[in-house]
Parts: C-alpha cells; structure tokens; sequence
C-alpha cells in the first residue's frame, strides 16, 4: 500500500499539539491532590511518586489512582489495582466518580496515552517502514496464525491501525488516478448466528429488513417498541434512547456470541448483574432455537473435545474432555491411599474460589509429593470459545470466500482491480478511477455471494476514497464520482 509521507509528517505535528494540550491538562487537574500527594511523600521516604505525575509510570499511576484518589480497590475485577485501559474505562463509567478530580484527571490521561500511541506505534513505525521499501508497506498475512481461521497481519499489523482515530489511515493513499473500494460486510456475525442455528424468528428478522440490533433490543426491553429502539426516528433524526437501547441489545449479542459471562455483561452495559440476567434470559427465551442450539453446541464439545462450525471448520477443545483437577502421585501408594488422597484435596479444592487458595492447596500436596494440574482455567477459556469459534470461524471462511471471489473474477482483473488488504469483514481494493463504478458493483456482489450457502442474505457497505478513511466519493447518474458531502 503506497504511503504518504506528507500526511504523516502533519498528523504527527498535530498529534503532538493535541497530546501537549491534554497533558498540561492532566497536570493541572492533578494538582488537585497536590497537598495529599506532599503529604503522602512524607510518610512514604522511598516513594517513587513524583511531580508532575510520570503518565508513563504505572507504578505512579497505581498510587495516585488507589492511595491518593482512594478508588476502589476492585473496580475492574480483572485488573483489581491495575492502572491500563479497562481501568480507566471502568473509572469513566462510574457515576459516583464523575464529579471527582480523578474522573478528570482520567478523562485527560486517556487522551494523552491515545496520541502518545498514535505518533509512536503508528506514525512513526509505519513512516520508518514505509521508507525502508520505497514508500510503500508491506505487511505479512497468514492463513493459519488464529484458531478461529481468521486472517492474522503483522510487520506491521495493519489490522490494527485504529479506526477510533480515522486520519491515521489517511496515510494510506491508493495512488495516482486510482481509488480504494472498500467492502465491508454489515451484521455478519449476527448472519452467520441466525443461519447456524436456524432459529426461525431470527432469520424473520433479516427476511423482513429489519434491524438486527433494533430487534433484539425490543425483546430486551418488552416496554418499547422496534421502532423506539431504532437508532434515527423516521426523519432521520437521531433517536437517542433508542441509539443507546441499540447499543445495549448489540453488547448482548457480543456477549452471547463470545459467551461472555453475566457479569462481564453488567459491565459492559452498566447495569447490576441481576438486571442483565433478566436482560439475557429476555433474549434466549424469544429465541428459543438460538438458545437450544447454544447448549447443544456445549455438549456436543463437552462429550467429544471439539466444535465445527456452520462451513466443516473444525477447533479442538480438548480440555473439555479432562478433569477440573488431574492427580499425579510420585510417591509409591496403593490405590486405596491414592483414592484417599484424591478425596481428600478433591474436597478442600472444592471449597475455594480463589487461585491464591487453590495454588496453596497444590503447594500443600506437592509437598506430599502429590502433583495436582488445575485444568479449571483452560477449561473455562475453551468454554467460552465454542460458539465464539461457530460465529467468529465462520465469518471467517465467508470473508475468504468473498476475497477468492474478488481475486478469481476475470472481469475485475481486466478493469485493473488489485485486492490490497483485508481487515476482519472487509476487503479494500484498488481500482483505477475510470473503471471505479463497475468495480464496485462487482466486489459488492463477490462479497455478497461468498455468503450464498448462508439461510439469510449478506449486505454490505462500500466506501470509496483516494485514502483510506479518507473524504468519501459516490456516483453521480452518469457514473462519474463526486464527493459525497456534495450529494
């Protein structure tokens, strides 16, 4: 992909301004705490807390957020005095902070690091090896990198150039009187969930043209309607509530897709965990297939230690098919004293929950010459990764089909259109401008077709730009482009 070298140079001038402002910004909001930060150095000769605050430091960072700013301990479960990313998202959403200087200091920190990435991992890496190949990037792809069968991106991963920033991508230009097209595949994983299962009130959902989303919104909450729970209302201004009740049913979907747990669901929609019980059991009880489908998916993975997917695409999961805990004796027992032993930490091992208490019991038994494996963890992440595998693996295979379809299509090739990269559920090409309106129409319908084996009919969205994420073009009725901001 060619680079431009002029963009990056005026993204980075301008990212530096943008994370200079933000960082006297956070500076200024710490000093809020400056007499307890003083004080806290007294008390504590061998601090490493500094000012200004290191943003860098998470050893610093640790101690403003939880000595200083007295955050729970435990806000994000996961990460219970962690200093990263979900911490300060779980800090921006909790609403008995919002009015502290921490929630502030937070707001500003996270646009400090955000610009701080984007010049450093992106700006400045992809510039290097832009110049070290003659001002183009060029990345590697591999077939068989992800269990799930998706395609994997690295030196550089341009799979991961953020889209939360869209000027990072304009630096990726499709050259001289050509243009990028850019297929993207809309509610493909939902598509591929709804002809998985067969579940026929959820294939009514895509046959009618309604909104996925929307749907299953209505069915999380019974007071409102499809219609309340559409993102714009019928002149195409935006509904807010519904835009959010949106957002919530999309959650859930991820949620039951990637088999995430009740409480983690809680979090994502900021809701207390008995709610999003009700919101979840709402959902598999109007889909009652979908539902049947899930546990069956479950114990077929359980019984025989892997999982295929709607296409043959088989995972193995043979964690599933061992004990939580496995016994290994290197001392010389019968088998009545092995039995015996095997009870007796069997026993204490189910009476905890923490792995700070299950690594001591093993420690205890290793000590007696006793090795105990906890199979727990890898068998809980291997639970969780059974329908992921059925939604996610198949997406995957109709993304290389469509990109089989793209490559292989005779015509295209004539028009000049070469497939440059895939990011998940979308294929860019370039494509010279004067044969831009067929092109397009085509990799649509190579796209669209890769799903034909599929119970309900794939849609995609095309985006067309001279870079990528860049100005949008369309056509006008003679099939020149125009800007789409004109039209």
């Amino acid at each position: 992909i060619l680079f431009d070298f002029k963009q990056a140079v005026e993204l980075k001038s301008k990212y530096e301004k943008l994370k200079h402002k933000y960082l006297i910004e956070f500076n200024r909001s710490v000093m809020e705490y400056s007499e307890a930060i003083s004080q806290y150095n007294l008390q504590h000769p061998d601090s490493t807390l500094s000012m200004p605050i290191d943003y860098n430091s998470p050893q610093q960072l640790k101690i403003l957020f939880y000595d200083i700013a007295k955050i729970p301990i435990g806000l994000y479960k996961k990460e219970p005095t962690g200093t990263g990313k979900n911490v300060v998202d779980a800090i921006l959403h909790t609403k008995s902070l919002e009015k502290s200087p921490i929630f502030t200091i937070v707001q500003h920190l996270s646009l400090v690091k955000m610009y701080d990435k984007a010049i450093g991992t992106f700006i400045d890496k992809l510039t290097l090896n832009a110049k070290e190949h003659s001002g183009k990037i060029h990345c590697d792809f591999s077939l068989v990198a992800t269990d799930t069968g998706r395609l994997a991106s690295r030196n550089p991963n341009l799979q991961q150039v953020p889209s939360r920033l869209g000027d990072i991508r304009t630096m990726f230009v499709a050259g001289e009187n050509r243009v990028f097209i850019n297929c993207d595949f809309s509610k493909q994983e939902p598509c591929i969930l709804a002809s998985s299962c067969e579940d026929k009130k959820l294939v009514s959902v895509f046959e009618e043209g309604k909104d996925i989303y929307s749907a299953i919104a209505s069915m999380m909450y019974p007071e409102f309607s499809y219609e309340e729970c559409l993102e714009h209302n019928l002149d195409g201004t935006t509904n807010h509530d519904g835009k959010n009740r949106r957002s919530a049913a999309k959650k859930v979907v991820l949620s039951i897709m990637y088999s995430k747990g009740v409480k983690s669901l809680a979090e994502d929609i900021h809701v207390t965990p008995q709610r999003a019980q009700e919101i979840y059991d709402n959902v598999l009880t109007s889909y009652p297939d979908m539902a049947q489908w899930m546990k069956d998916k479950v114990d077929f993975a359980y019984k025989y230690g892997y999982v295929d997917n709607f296409f043959g695409r088989r995972r193995r999961l043979p964690s599933l098919l061992k004990d939580d805990f496995e016994f290994i004796f290197n001392v010389n027992l019968d088998e009545r004293a092995q039995e015996y032993y095997k009870e007796q930490y069997l026993n204490r091992l189910k009476k905890v929950w923490k792995d700070s208490d299950i690594k001591s019991i093993i420690a205890d038994a290793h000590a007696k010459g006793i090795t105990i494996i906890n199979n727990k963890k890898q068998k809980a992440d291997d639970y969780r990764r059974i329908v992921n595998f059925c939604i996610q693996g198949g997406a995957a295979v109709v993304t290389k089909k469509a990109m089989l379809n793209i490559y292989n299509n005779a015509r295209l090739r004539e028009l000049g259109c070469r497939l440059i990269l895939s990011i998940h559920d979308e294929s860019m090409c370039s494509v010279p401008v004067d044969t831009a309106y067929e092109c397009a129409k085509l990799i649509e319908k190579c796209s669209i077709d890769a799903g034909n084996d599929l119970a309900v009919k794939l849609s995609c969205d095309i985006a067309i730009t001279k870079n990528w994420y860049g100005q949008e073009y369309t056509f006008n009725e003679n099939h020149e482009l125009v800007e789409l901001k004109e039209v």
